[in-house]
């Protein structure tokens, strides 16, 4: 049997241009606003490399080349997400119509996707999932990068409880 889409490996971008960091709105019918940093499953066979540079073609029209892992983290069922610092300039971004997540029918399942550039200093403010990835890019945009990838241990322990 197939794993469901949602747990498997992610390969999430971080991409951090003039002050600003590239995010997703999302309007969820359920569970309301949030945001989320752009990214999405590693497909079988698939590099997590190769997969953060797909996801963010596929949800911001961004053709980028994955910069270096900085955080990785695993989900309670044991699926890891790996975080990649993405260079690009800061270019308006918008969902393709022909993005998966623009279809009418998974638009009224699953929400909406805005893909969006806001600046630093607004990040505290935002609903920005996981939390502790938030809190960690916070620390080292002020601080610097580590050399190696930061493990962040369990992700999404605040929303599944």
């Amino acid at each position: 049997m197939p794993v469901e889409p949602r747990y498997r490996d992610r390969a999430v971008a971080l991409a951090i241009t003039d002050g600003h960091v590239l995010v997703i709105r999302r309007v969820h019918p359920t569970w309301g606003e949030y945001y989320v940093f752009p990214g999405g499953g590693v497909e079988d066979g698939e590099a997590p490399t190769d997969a953060v540079q797909r996801e963010l073609r596929e949800e911001t029209g961004l053709h980028v080349i994955a910069g270096r892992k900085v955080m990785t983290g695993s989900t309670p069922e044991g699926f890891m997400h790996h975080y990649f610092l993405v260079t690009t300039p800061m270019v308006p971004v918008a969902l393709p119509q022909d993005a998966e997540e623009s279809a009418p029918e998974r638009t009224k399942r699953r929400g909406t996707y805005e893909p969006m550039w806001i600046p630093v200093k607004r990040i505290p403010e935002l609903n920005l999932k996981p939390e502790v990835v938030t809190k960690k890019l916070l620390e080292c945009i002020n601080n610097g990068f580590p050399d190696v990838p930061v493990d962040l241990g369990p992700l999404y322990a605040d929303i599944r409880k």
